[in-house]
């Protein structure tokens, strides 16, 4: 065998013994679903072209993501690294990627992203940062990303801090829900502008400062469900003239003042239930919300003469107060919604209030 020979089917060999020992940790991909499938990743991908095609990582081990732990460029549409055991991303960490649509980052460890992480990311539909251990939002990290929604709910963040949102493009749907957020300030949505909604259900928030929603001009849906809210100052929704849903459930304020809706110009959709209200001013809601079509009143303290009236009421206006949900039909009620024979006149636990209306329901009951 002559030594050119010998080389080549030598250099051969040893090609294929790096392609084999890579292979262990490459990316494969699957022509059915546009998707290259990469396992048993470490710290960075092998670098070659990826092409317009999906990536998704199984089985990785990436703990800092960072530039060049994706050596590649390309036009990437859609990069999953949940369960990556992601815990810091550093700045321009995608810089690479700019034609990104969909990046999900959920369900790893992440409690560290640099100022400028995103930036570049100018068409991302879906930004993914759920079930991660943040515990709050550094200034900058969101510099330069436009985005149709990002989720950041089931971390650990305690406050928003003003300045949070400084240079960001675009965010239009922002998911905090299911933190420990307890703390707002008035400018901690500035940078926010053309955000439309805004999940902020299940937090710790029991109160609300003033001119928070000043930069919410075209804000249309906002959900502060099963919060702490206990009293809105006038003025608490003042900037939300475009507001199409608010759902304020869940919550502990045992009165309400209408006039609170004023701001709203177009509001459709309230839901008050779950709270401790035992009286509503139907007429004086009516008239600082005219466009109010669905009220969600359920599971508060009527008592069934003041719910009568408040049904009575609000069906003569056009208003629907039983909507789809689930109803209390084995107790005193008016479709689903429980009342108490007799009358509330304060605030009470509303497992004592149920207490009371299952005992007056049962006193009542004629055997023949």
């Amino acid at each position: 065998m002559d030594f050119n020979r010998w080389a080549s089917l030598l250099m051969c060999s040893i090609a294929f013994a790096n392609s084999q020992d890579m292979n262990k940790s490459a990316c494969t991909f699957a022509h059915d679903k546009l998707t290259y499938f990469c396992s048993g990743i470490v710290d960075a991908f092998p670098s070659t072209y990826y092409g317009a095609y999906n990536i998704k990582c199984t089985g990785c081990v990436i703990p800092v993501f960072q530039p060049g732990t994706f050596p590649a460029s390309g036009e990437i549409p859609s990069f999953n690294l949940s369960n990556s055991g992601i815990e810091n991303i550093t700045s321009g960490a995608f810089a690479t990627l700019p034609k990104l649509r969909y990046l999900y980052l959920q369900n790893n460890k992440i409690f560290g992203i640099e100022p400028g992480a995103f930036k570049g990311l100018k068409q991302i539909y879906e930004l993914n940062l759920e079930h991660n251990e943040m515990t709050y939002i550094m200034a900058g990290i969101f510099n330069g990303l436009n985005a149709l929604a990002v989720h950041l709910g089931h971390n650990h963040i305690k406050e928003i801090l003003p300045g949070s949102f400084d240079g960001v493009d675009q965010i239009i749907t922002f998911n905090l829900s299911f933190n420990d957020i307890a703390i707002l300030h008035m400018d901690s949505f500035k940078g926010l502008q053309n955000m439309e909604i805004l999940d902020l259900q299940h937090n710790k928030i029991c109160y609300i400062p003033l001119g928070l929603f000043q930069y919410s001009d075209v804000l249309k849906g906002l959900d502060l469900k099963g919060n702490k809210l206990r009293y809105f100052m006038p003025g608490t929704f003042s900037g939300l003239k475009r507001l199409l849903t608010i759902n304020l459930a869940n919550n502990e304020f045992s009165e309400f003042d209408p006039s609170l809706l004023l701001p709203m110009a177009s509001i459709y959709y309230l839901d008050i239930s779950r709270n401790n209200l035992f009286y509503l001013d139907s007429q004086s809601l009516h008239a600082s919300a005219p466009t109010v079509k669905l009220l969600m009143i359920n599971d508060n303290l009527w008592d069934c003469p003041m719910l009568t009236n408040l049904i009575r009421y609000f069906k003569g206006v056009g208003i629907d107060t039983f909507g789809t949900g689930n109803g209390r039909y084995d107790v005193t009620n008016i479709n689903g919604i429980m009342c108490l024979l007799g009358s509330v006149t304060y605030a009470m636990p509303f497992n004592h209030y149920m207490d009371l209306v299952k005992a007056s329901s049962d006193k009542h009951i004629n055997y023949c």
